[in-house]
Protein backbone atom coordinates (compact mmCIF):
# COMPACT_ATOMS: atom_id res chain seq x y z
CA UNK A 1 0.00 0.00 0.00
CA UNK A 2 1.27 3.48 -0.85
CA UNK A 3 2.20 5.58 2.15
CA UNK A 4 2.35 9.33 1.76
CA UNK A 5 3.62 11.72 4.39
CA UNK A 6 1.46 13.95 6.59
CA UNK A 7 2.92 17.41 7.18
CA UNK A 8 4.16 17.91 10.75
CA UNK A 9 2.19 20.17 13.07
CA UNK A 10 3.55 23.73 13.10
CA UNK A 11 4.28 23.36 16.82
CA UNK A 12 6.47 20.31 16.28
CA UNK A 13 10.19 20.33 16.99
CA UNK A 14 12.51 21.12 14.09
CA UNK A 15 13.76 17.53 14.14
CA UNK A 16 10.29 16.00 13.85
CA UNK A 17 9.41 13.98 10.77
CA UNK A 18 6.09 13.91 8.85
CA UNK A 19 3.76 11.15 9.91
CA UNK A 20 2.83 8.52 7.30
CA UNK A 21 -0.50 8.93 5.53
CA UNK A 22 -2.12 5.85 4.04
CA UNK A 23 -3.47 5.71 0.52
CA UNK A 24 -7.02 5.46 1.90
CA UNK A 25 -6.58 8.60 4.01
CA UNK A 26 -5.19 10.61 1.12
CA UNK A 27 -7.90 9.38 -1.24
CA UNK A 28 -10.64 10.20 1.27
CA UNK A 29 -9.33 13.73 1.75
CA UNK A 30 -9.11 14.39 -1.99
CA UNK A 31 -12.58 12.99 -2.69
CA UNK A 32 -13.93 15.24 0.05
CA UNK A 33 -12.20 18.23 -1.57
CA UNK A 34 -13.74 17.25 -4.89
CA UNK A 35 -17.22 17.57 -3.36
CA UNK A 36 -16.68 20.55 -1.10
CA UNK A 37 -14.34 22.77 -3.12
CA UNK A 38 -15.61 22.84 -6.71
CA UNK A 39 -13.46 25.87 -7.47
CA UNK A 40 -10.38 23.63 -6.97
CA UNK A 41 -11.71 20.78 -9.07
CA UNK A 42 -8.91 20.84 -11.61
CA UNK A 43 -6.13 20.73 -9.02
CA UNK A 44 -7.92 18.04 -7.01
CA UNK A 45 -8.36 15.85 -10.11
CA UNK A 46 -4.65 16.22 -10.86
CA UNK A 47 -3.76 15.14 -7.36
CA UNK A 48 -6.16 12.21 -7.46
CA UNK A 49 -4.70 11.03 -10.77
CA UNK A 50 -1.19 11.30 -9.32
CA UNK A 51 -2.23 9.43 -6.18
CA UNK A 52 -3.73 6.55 -8.16
CA UNK A 53 -0.67 6.45 -10.43
CA UNK A 54 1.67 6.15 -7.45
CA UNK A 55 -0.39 3.24 -6.16
CA UNK A 56 -0.40 1.50 -9.54
CA UNK A 57 -4.16 2.00 -10.01
CA UNK A 58 -3.84 3.14 -13.59
CA UNK A 59 -7.46 2.63 -14.64
CA UNK A 60 -8.56 4.99 -11.86
CA UNK A 61 -5.74 7.42 -12.63
CA UNK A 62 -6.72 7.60 -16.29
CA UNK A 63 -10.39 7.98 -15.40
CA UNK A 64 -9.53 11.02 -13.26
CA UNK A 65 -7.25 12.34 -16.00
CA UNK A 66 -10.11 12.15 -18.47
CA UNK A 67 -12.36 14.04 -16.06
CA UNK A 68 -9.65 16.68 -15.87
CA UNK A 69 -9.27 16.73 -19.65
CA UNK A 70 -13.03 17.24 -20.06
CA UNK A 71 -12.57 20.64 -18.44
CA UNK A 72 -11.88 23.69 -20.66
CA UNK A 73 -8.11 23.44 -20.33
CA UNK A 74 -5.33 24.04 -22.83
CA UNK A 75 -4.73 20.93 -24.93
CA UNK A 76 -0.97 21.25 -24.62
CA UNK A 77 -1.26 21.32 -20.82
CA UNK A 78 -3.30 18.13 -20.95
CA UNK A 79 -0.76 16.39 -23.18
CA UNK A 80 2.15 17.55 -21.02
CA UNK A 81 0.40 16.28 -17.88
CA UNK A 82 -0.21 12.85 -19.43
CA UNK A 83 3.42 12.76 -20.60
CA UNK A 84 4.63 13.59 -17.09
CA UNK A 85 2.45 10.85 -15.63
CA UNK A 86 4.08 8.40 -18.04
CA UNK A 87 7.52 9.62 -17.07
CA UNK A 88 6.84 9.03 -13.39
CA UNK A 89 5.53 5.52 -14.06
CA UNK A 90 8.56 4.80 -16.23
CA UNK A 91 10.90 6.04 -13.49
CA UNK A 92 9.20 3.60 -11.13
CA UNK A 93 9.89 0.77 -13.57
CA UNK A 94 6.16 0.45 -14.22
CA UNK A 95 6.30 0.18 -18.00
CA UNK A 96 2.77 -1.11 -18.43
CA UNK A 97 1.49 1.97 -16.65
CA UNK A 98 3.83 4.19 -18.64
CA UNK A 99 2.46 2.81 -21.91
CA UNK A 100 -1.07 3.77 -20.84
CA UNK A 101 -0.11 7.38 -20.10
CA UNK A 102 1.98 7.82 -23.24
CA UNK A 103 -0.89 6.50 -25.32
CA UNK A 104 -3.16 9.07 -23.64
CA UNK A 105 -0.61 11.75 -24.53
CA UNK A 106 -0.64 10.80 -28.20
CA UNK A 107 -4.43 10.56 -28.38
CA UNK A 108 -4.48 14.31 -27.69
CA UNK A 109 -2.35 14.96 -30.82
CA UNK A 110 -0.20 17.65 -29.20
CA UNK A 111 1.14 20.37 -31.48
CA UNK A 112 4.23 20.95 -29.36
CA UNK A 113 7.01 18.96 -31.07
CA UNK A 114 8.78 18.09 -27.82
CA UNK A 115 5.60 16.62 -26.32
CA UNK A 116 4.76 14.75 -29.53
CA UNK A 117 8.34 13.48 -29.87
CA UNK A 118 8.76 12.27 -26.32
CA UNK A 119 5.25 10.81 -26.26
CA UNK A 120 6.19 8.56 -29.18
CA UNK A 121 9.82 7.98 -28.19
CA UNK A 122 9.02 7.15 -24.57
CA UNK A 123 6.19 4.89 -25.66
CA UNK A 124 8.67 3.07 -27.89
CA UNK A 125 11.17 2.76 -25.03
CA UNK A 126 8.53 1.39 -22.65
CA UNK A 127 7.27 -1.10 -25.24
CA UNK A 128 10.85 -2.26 -25.75
CA UNK A 129 11.21 -2.78 -22.02
CA UNK A 130 8.11 -5.00 -22.16
CA UNK A 131 9.60 -7.03 -25.03
CA UNK A 132 7.02 -5.63 -27.48
CA UNK A 133 9.66 -4.78 -30.06
CA UNK A 134 7.49 -4.57 -33.18
CA UNK A 135 5.25 -2.00 -31.49
CA UNK A 136 8.31 -0.25 -30.09
CA UNK A 137 9.77 0.01 -33.58
CA UNK A 138 6.59 1.65 -34.90
CA UNK A 139 6.54 4.23 -32.10
CA UNK A 140 10.19 5.13 -32.59
CA UNK A 141 9.71 5.50 -36.34
CA UNK A 142 6.86 7.92 -35.58
CA UNK A 143 9.10 9.96 -33.26
CA UNK A 144 12.16 10.30 -35.50
CA UNK A 145 10.70 12.62 -38.20
CA UNK A 146 9.36 14.98 -35.52
CA UNK A 147 12.81 15.83 -34.12
CA UNK A 148 15.37 13.90 -36.20
CA UNK A 149 18.24 15.78 -34.58
CA UNK A 150 17.58 14.14 -31.21
CA UNK A 151 19.32 10.81 -30.51
CA UNK A 152 16.74 9.14 -28.27
CA UNK A 153 14.42 7.64 -30.88
CA UNK A 154 17.32 6.55 -33.11
CA UNK A 155 18.78 4.65 -30.15
CA UNK A 156 15.44 3.17 -29.12
CA UNK A 157 14.72 2.15 -32.70
CA UNK A 158 18.05 0.33 -32.65
CA UNK A 159 17.02 -1.49 -29.49
CA UNK A 160 13.66 -2.41 -31.02
CA UNK A 161 15.39 -3.82 -34.10
CA UNK A 162 17.96 -5.67 -32.02
CA UNK A 163 15.07 -7.17 -30.08
CA UNK A 164 13.87 -8.56 -33.42
CA UNK A 165 17.39 -9.83 -34.22
CA UNK A 166 17.72 -7.35 -37.07
CA UNK A 167 21.32 -6.69 -36.15
CA UNK A 168 22.52 -4.78 -39.20
CA UNK A 169 19.63 -2.32 -39.04
CA UNK A 170 20.15 -1.90 -35.31
CA UNK A 171 23.84 -1.11 -35.83
CA UNK A 172 22.96 1.56 -38.39
CA UNK A 173 20.57 3.18 -35.90
CA UNK A 174 23.25 3.30 -33.21
CA UNK A 175 25.64 4.95 -35.66
CA UNK A 176 23.01 7.54 -36.59
CA UNK A 177 22.15 8.23 -32.93
CA UNK A 178 25.81 8.90 -32.17
CA UNK A 179 26.16 11.05 -35.27
CA UNK A 180 23.34 13.35 -34.21
CA UNK A 181 24.50 13.58 -30.59
CA UNK A 182 27.91 12.25 -29.61
CA UNK A 183 27.35 13.75 -26.17
CA UNK A 184 25.11 10.77 -25.40
CA UNK A 185 27.48 7.76 -25.40
CA UNK A 186 24.84 5.06 -24.95
CA UNK A 187 24.35 4.26 -28.62
CA UNK A 188 28.08 3.93 -29.16
CA UNK A 189 28.21 1.47 -26.28
CA UNK A 190 25.28 -0.49 -27.74
CA UNK A 191 27.05 -0.59 -31.11
CA UNK A 192 30.29 -1.89 -29.61
CA UNK A 193 28.42 -4.56 -27.63
CA UNK A 194 26.48 -5.58 -30.74
CA UNK A 195 29.71 -6.02 -32.73
CA UNK A 196 31.23 -8.15 -29.96
CA UNK A 197 28.20 -10.43 -30.15
CA UNK A 198 28.07 -10.40 -33.96
CA UNK A 199 31.62 -10.26 -35.34
CA UNK A 200 30.30 -10.88 -38.85
CA UNK A 201 29.28 -7.19 -38.84
CA UNK A 202 32.72 -5.84 -37.93
CA UNK A 203 33.80 -5.53 -41.55
CA UNK A 204 30.79 -3.32 -42.26
CA UNK A 205 30.57 -1.33 -39.02
CA UNK A 206 33.98 -1.62 -37.37
CA UNK A 207 35.29 1.67 -38.72
CA UNK A 208 32.01 3.40 -37.94
CA UNK A 209 32.30 2.17 -34.36
CA UNK A 210 35.78 3.68 -34.09
CA UNK A 211 34.48 6.98 -35.46
CA UNK A 212 31.63 6.91 -32.97
CA UNK A 213 34.04 6.32 -30.09
CA UNK A 214 36.24 9.20 -31.26
CA UNK A 215 33.21 11.48 -31.52
CA UNK A 216 32.06 10.51 -28.03
CA UNK A 217 35.55 11.19 -26.67
CA UNK A 218 35.69 14.59 -28.35
CA UNK A 219 32.24 15.53 -27.04
CA UNK A 220 33.22 14.48 -23.53
CA UNK A 221 36.45 16.51 -23.69
CA UNK A 222 34.56 19.56 -24.95
CA UNK A 223 31.95 19.30 -22.18
CA UNK A 224 34.65 18.99 -19.53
Amino acid sequence: MTKLMRKPDSSSDADSRPEPVTFAEAERALLQQLEELPERRGLTLQRLAQLYRRDGRHDQAIARMRELFAMPLDLEFKAAFALAMGGHAESDGDYLGAVCYYEETLKLKPADPMTAYFGSNNLGFSLNELGRFVEGEASCRTAIPILPERPNAHKNLGLALAGQQRWREAAACYVEATRVCAGDPRSCTHLEELLIGHPELVAEFGEAAKECRRAVGSARAWMN
